[in-house]
């Protein structure tokens, strides 16, 4: 993801990303989040359903430590697919957390448009809508 729109995600949501500031061998959110720019509004809308999650319902003060307990410790693409990986969750949040995921899979990493899962002559897989995986295949 570029810096800016990382950036971003971590100013809006410190909350969430704390972990960011670990070293590696305690967070792989040391590494960042290892995404493209088409899935930083899923993102952004889970960190929003989240953190509504948090306040809302579970009535905690994000600066405490209890709402510390619910933290991203790592973001990444696999597969072709989004995986969050969070401390804990409750119910309503894994809710979240896999409407995102389902919703990425259906979503160009790149641009954001409508994807489907994509096979690289490597094997690696990728979501890419027609246009990114054709620019893809001709570069």
């Amino acid at each position: 993801m570029r810096k800016d729109l990382a950036a971003k995600l971590h100013a809006d949501y410190p909350h969430l990303f704390w972990q960011r500031s670990l070293p590696r061998n305690q967070s792989s959110m040391h590494d960042g989040l290892c995404i493209s720019d088409g899935w930083e509004p899923i993102l952004r809308r889970l960190c929003q359903q989240l953190t509504n999650i948090l306040v809302n319902d579970m009535k905690l003060d994000l600066a405490s430590p209890d709402a510390k307990q619910y933290a991203f410790t790592q973001v990444k693409q696999k597969l072709g697919e989004l995986r969050t990986y969070m401390t804990n969750t409750t119910p309503a949040m894994k809710n979240a957390i896999d409407d995102a995921e389902n919703k990425a899979a259906r979503t160009c990493e790149l641009c954001g448009e409508q994807g489907s899962a994509n096979e690289k002559p490597s094997g690696y897989i990728v979501t890419l809508c027609a246009r990114c995986a054709n620019d893809r295949r001709n570069n």
